[in-house]
This record gives C-alpha cells, structure tokens and sequence, in this order.
C-alpha cells in the first residue's frame, strides 16, 4: 500500500531585533553614504506566515536624532507599523 507524501508547511516566523545602530552608519548601509543624520536605533520586526500571506510588524525607536545641521533632544522617538499582509 503506497502512503501520500505530506508537504511540509511552509509558514515563516522571523524575528529581527536591532539594537544601538547607529544612524549615519545604517544611511551609509542602506543608501552607500554617510547622510549626516546622529543618534540610535532600536529596531524589532516580527514577520509570520506563508509565502503566500505574510504578515509584518516592525517599531523604530530613534534616540537622540540629529543631523550635522540641526539636534533634537528628546529622549525618544517612537514609530510602529500596524501588520500589515503580502498577498500573493
């Protein structure tokens, strides 16, 4: 008697946690050069499910902002993203 091969599930669970990054260092990641901007960033993003919908969640916290013109001092500024699905 032959069995039926099950496909394995493809659901995804990432987590990304970054913390500390430097501004001018992530804008010369990103971009290929330094911007200018100063500070900190902490960053986490959840994202969970399958190809097919995948739902993201992200926060930025941004510490001490400032660039080579101008400096705000707060203690933080906080940015969420709501989930938000890729369908395909």
């Amino acid at each position: 008697m032959a069995t039926r091969h099950q496909p394995a599930c493809d659901t995804l669970r990432l987590i990304v946690v970054w913390q500390n990054g430097q501004l001018g260092q992530i804008t010369k990641l990103l971009t290929g050069n330094d911007r200018g901007w100063r500070g900190g960033v902490d960053l986490t993003a959840n994202m969970h499910g399958t190809p097919e919908s995948l739902v993201i969640e992200s926060q930025a916290r941004f510490k001490a902002f400032g660039a080579t013109t101008f400096s705000i001092t707060v203690p933080y500024v906080s940015l969420r993203t709501a989930p938000a699905a890729i369908t395909q």
